[in-house]
């Protein structure tokens, strides 16, 4: 047999790779990560090995990561609100509701949580203190409106005097705060520098209030804030500055309510003073309020990512932003391999620069260990209609706006299950012979848009209780609207 030997110089001439092969070929630094097991209460994705570029076993989070709130930053607009879509799904299954005010697209929620409420315009009254003190609230809404707004020092004092002086009298709109801060710009009795102060602060309100849409920031008859928590509640608002101002009202009322146990979105890239935002994130994880923060870059968010004990990073391309990911996380790069003695590099802060759609590496609040994780993409839903503040303005309840001519017979329902708590959907039926099967039917409906909750008892039967926003329902249908 005759042998035949060739170096490989000499082979190069005639094997060759074209540039458009080349481009097809996928390839990523062999990044190494060593996933701990952890508990979990519900999944989010799958855990993926960049080696082998395969995804494998879930990766989720545990009711108590949300407590310590969520980092969500890196890649694109849409990849970033379908990662948030994955944890509101699992969240609210387990109680934990979102609720959020932007001006994106939040709608994908819809196709994973069909009781999720998306509202053209926002429910609330952003200066209501509710139940709260209007000192209290006053102080922290001046705040956090400094925050979004980019006020200085002395404008959040002169807000915060004039939010406590509409208070003395009733709840005030916008315009009458801002007539507030008009006679706090012409009083005697400030200096010529906070006169100014409060002119500047005028021509800011003006602002706020001639921006297209702004009329969608108050609704005329608004709902409370703990009706709004009782489900993944999603308000849609026509610019950025209007969405911050509601989520100053929100991350406010989240301070100052005897609330807990639910999740507030953040949009860094809306504020433009994130580092006021780090204490509030502290003082909202203490009372055990989870805040799911969204951020373009790391630097976007500042000091106030570090309040957020769940970290979520997409792709990132710049090498600053790469190096504050490492910082943040511990990502490790030049270290020894636990898979093999002669590899002495991790590679897990190169590799965020080739991570693909979905794909983030991931940190949890109750481990050191980043891991590398895969988010399905949610499927688009077609069209989803909106539910305008209007409907509820016009003298509709809630339920109404929900059910609409069924909403007598919901009632019915609600009120047995409040009378009798702890029914299966069989006695329901037979609780309430008039309407048969319909009330199976309205059984589930409610439990969809969360007037209801279910559990399995001690027999393992499936059994209904209402929940707060049930019993709000029917405090409003006995005159208490």
């Amino acid at each position: 047999m005759r042998r035949f030997y060739v170096t490989g110089e000499e082979l190069s001439r005639y094997v060759t790779f074209e540039g458009v092969a080349r481009v097809g070929v996928k390839s990523r630094p062999p990044a190494e990560f060593t996933p701990p097991p952890l508990p979990m209460d519900f999944t989010v994705g799958l855990l993926v090995e960049a080696e082998s570029v395969e995804p494998h076993n879930y990766f989720g989070f545990t009711v108590e990561n949300m407590a310590d709130g969520i980092l969500v930053a890196g890649g694109g607009v849409e990849e970033r609100l379908n990662t948030v879509a994955r944890i509101v799904e699992g969240a609210s299954k387990l109680g934990w509701h979102l609720i959020a005010a932007t001006h994106r697209d939040m709608s994908p929620i819809k196709a994973l949580v069909p009781g999720a409420r998306l509202y053209d315009g926002f429910p609330l009254n952003p200066l209501d203190p509710e139940d709260a003190g209007g000192a209290e609230y006053a102080i922290a809404l001046s705040t956090l409106l400094q925050a979004a707004l980019g006020l200085t020092d002395g404008q959040r004092h002169v807000l915060e005097d004039a939010l406590m002086m509409c208070y003395d009298e009733c709840v005030p709109t916008l315009v009458e705060l801002r007539e507030k801060v008009r006679e706090a710009s012409m009083s005697e009795l400030r200096s010529p520098a906070e006169r100014r102060e409060a002119e500047e602060l005028r021509n800011v309100l003006g602002s706020v209030m001639s921006l297209r849409g702004a009329e969608k920031l108050t609704a005329k008859v608004p709902l409370s804030f703990s009706w709004m928590i009782e489900a993944p509640t999603v308000a849609s608002l026509p610019s950025p500055k209007l969405a911050a101002v509601a989520q100053a009202s929100l991350l406010a009322k989240a301070l100052c309510l005897k609330a807990e146990g639910f999740l507030v979105l953040v949009e860094f890239d809306v504020f433009e003073k994130h580092g006021l935002l780090a204490d509030v994130l502290r003082r909202l994880r203490e009372k055990r309020v989870g805040v799911v923060a969204l951020a373009s870059t790391l630097s976007r968010g500042g000091e106030a990512v570090k309040s957020l004990g769940n970290r979520i990073v997409h792709r990132l391309d710049d090498g600053w932003e790469m190096r504050l990911a490492e910082e943040l996380m511990g990502l490790k790069e030049e270290e020894g391999s636990v898979q093999s003695e002669r590899r002495h590099r991790l590679y897990q802060r190169e590799v965020l620069r080739f991570l693909e759609w979905g794909e983030a590496v991931v940190q949890r609040s109750d481990t050191p260990h980043p891991v590398m994780v895969l988010f399905g993409k949610v499927r688009h839903v077609a069209r989803v209609e909106l539910e305008a503040i209007s409907e509820v303005e016009g003298g509709r309840t809630p339920l109404e706006v929900d059910f609409g001519g069924d909403a007598g017979d919901a009632l019915k329902v609600i009120q047995l299950i409040h009378d009798f708590p702890q029914v299966t959907l069989g006695q329901v039926v037979g609780g309430l012979p008039e309407l048969g099967e319909k009330a199976r039917e309205l059984a589930l409906r409610l439990a969809d848009r969360g007037y209801l909750t279910f559990f399995r008892d001690g027999r393992g039967r499936k059994v209904f209780v209402v929940t707060r926003r049930g019993e709000e329902a029917l405090r409003r249908a006995q005159g208490g609207r």
